[in-house]
């Protein structure tokens, strides 16, 4: 999946989450994004900083949704994952024995996983933080490589 796609098979909750917590935490980087998603569409950043928060929030949903944001999302997505659930990040990580940097960031990742360790893990991130956010993850995992670890799809297809 690209990650336009990802936004389009998220719920309107978890995506809107996403830029408000870049709106709210992170804040150069959802200017950065604004600023992105409006010269694809031709716009002055202006024309929507002048809305609410809540609609900049939406307007920047539907912008992700889109073909041809793929690359503005995926560095939505990575940032996101990455600063406000690193967390879940250092438990799969942790949990599949992959050496790391504290923070959830790995450099050397294997070209296979072990299947039964693989279900256990993905297991336990649904339990701990829900179904949607660990397919969201599982996901933007899957966007690290052209040719993506099939377990790995095949993990995420246990909880659609």
């Amino acid at each position: 999946m690209k990650a336009n796609e990802i936004f389009s098979a998220m719920s309107d909750e978890l995506a809107s989450s996403v830029f408000s917590y870049l709106r709210q935490e992170q804040r150069e980087v959802y200017t950065a994004a604004l600023v992105s998603m409006t010269a694809r569409r031709n716009l002055r950043p202006v024309f929507i900083q002048k809305k609410s928060g809540d609609q900049q929030v939406t307007w920047m949903v539907k912008q992700a949704k889109m073909r041809g944001s793929e690359e503005i999302g995926e560095h939505v997505l990575q940032l996101w994952l990455m600063k406000g659930h690193s967390e879940m990040l250092i438990d799969f990580l942790d949990s599949l024995g992959i050496e790391h940097d504290g923070e959830g960031a790995a450099d050397d990742i294997p070209d296979e996983f072990d299947a039964d360790k693989l279900k256990e893990t993905v297991a336990t991130l649904k339990e701990k933080y829900g179904a949607e956010l660990t397919r969201v993850y599982l996901q933007v995992f899957q966007l690290q490589r052209s040719n993506p670890w099939p377990e790995i799809d095949e993990a995420i297809s246990t909880l659609s």
